[in-house]
Order: C-alpha cells, then structure tokens, then sequence
C-alpha cells in the first residue's frame, strides 16, 4: 500500500484529534500545514479532559465531566459504567482505603453485578487486591497497570464519538489493518514479509528460500 507524505500526515492528524490529544494535533496541524476534517476535532478539549482525569485516575472527576457532556453515555452503557466504577474501587485499595473500598464495592458495584454475572467475576479479582499488604504481590497485578488506565479511557472517548455519531474508524489504524490483511495474502506467495510495521522494515527470508530452492 502506497501512501503519499500529504495523505499520511492527514492519516496521523486524524488520529490525534479522534483519541483527543488535542495538543499534538494543534502541533501537527502547525508543522504539517495541514488542517483537520469536519467532525474531527468534535468536542477534543473536553475528550482531551476526561482522557487525563481517567489516567490520573481521578475516576469522580472523569465521570462528571462525561455526564456534563453526555449523560445518556452511562445511562445507556451498563459495561463502560462498570468499568469506569471498578477503575475507583481500584484506586480506592491502591490508596489503602480498605474501609471505603469494601463500601463502595457493595453499594456501587454490587447492583451493577445483578444486571451481568461477569462483573461479580471482575469485582472478586479487584477485591482479591485486599488480601495483600502489596497489593502488586497479587497476581491480579495487572489490575493496577497504567495500561488499563490507557485502555479505558480510549474506550470513553469512542463512546463519546460514537454517541454523537462521529465516525470513530481511525484511518490510520484502518490502513495498517489493509497492510496486515495484505501481507498475510502475500504471505502464501512467499513475498517479502514487513517485519517492524513502525520502520517498515522487511524480512526476506521466507522469499529467498523459495527462489533459492
């Protein structure tokens, strides 16, 4: 797949804008000359904010801000409304508030687990966390990771895209998913395979074997 600078610079400013990192993208616009199309940059100062509040793990302040802009979000999302609940109880046993922890789990997570038994799964991983004076010995660990963090507050700005029926297909990600899809057709023809999609880098080996034998 051949892409011009002109078309993967707005490939990468679609990005920045539709995940809400408004900064980068107001700096991308200014090095690139280029500027963002309609419904891009939809709401991206308060996606911008709520993204932060959610990796800060600051989950109340996250939430009000979601609910000021579209409160039908979480009223219509039981999962991600659960998912930004288990995030404070998480941040709650991190904070070594094993008191309020324990509350906020039967007052808030509780009911939300009658609707869906998976939750009542992920809420024993989560409280599993107050068997250990480290909770980073758990090996539920992983719950206390940056990542899911991350995660979670891309799934938020997709449902705030989505909510106001902006296109959330990032074109980029589009794009690499052509690549991969391309490659593995190309793959049963023995053709040069990309082996570092962030380089570009090729690997030739399975080519060479086949033209060598």
């Amino acid at each position: 797949i051949k892409v011009s600078k002109t078309d993967m610079n707005k490939l990468i400013l679609n990005y920045l804008y539709l995940e809400g990192y408004k900064d980068a993208a107001k700096h991308f616009e200014k090095e690139s000359g280029m500027a963002c199309e309609a419904g891009e940059n939809y709401a991206v100062s308060e996606r911008k904010e709520i993204r932060e509040l959610i990796q800060k793990d600051m989950i109340d302040a996250a939430i009000d801000k979601l609910n000021d802009l579209c409160p039908e979000i979480l009223e219509k999302n039981l999962s991600l409304n659960f998912k930004l609940q288990k995030q404070k109880l998480i941040s709650l046993i991190k904070l070594k508030k094993t008191e309020e922890a324990i509350e906020f789990a039967q007052n808030k997570l509780a009911p939300l687990a009658e609707t869906n038994k998976s939750f009542l799964v992920d809420i024993e991983k989560v409280m599993s966390l107050l068997a250990f004076d480290n909770p980073q010995e758990s090996k539920n660990s992983d719950l206390l990771e940056y990542s899911l963090r991350h995660s979670l507050a891309s799934e938020v700005n997709e449902a705030i895209l989505q909510a106001f029926c902006q296109t959330y297909e990032k074109k980029l990600l589009l794009l690499t998913k052509m690549m991969l899809f391309s490659q593995k057709k190309a793959l049963s023809f023995h053709a040069p395979q990309i082996s570092d999609v962030s380089t570009g880098k090729y690997t030739y080996e399975q080519y060479m074997r086949r033209n060598l034998s």
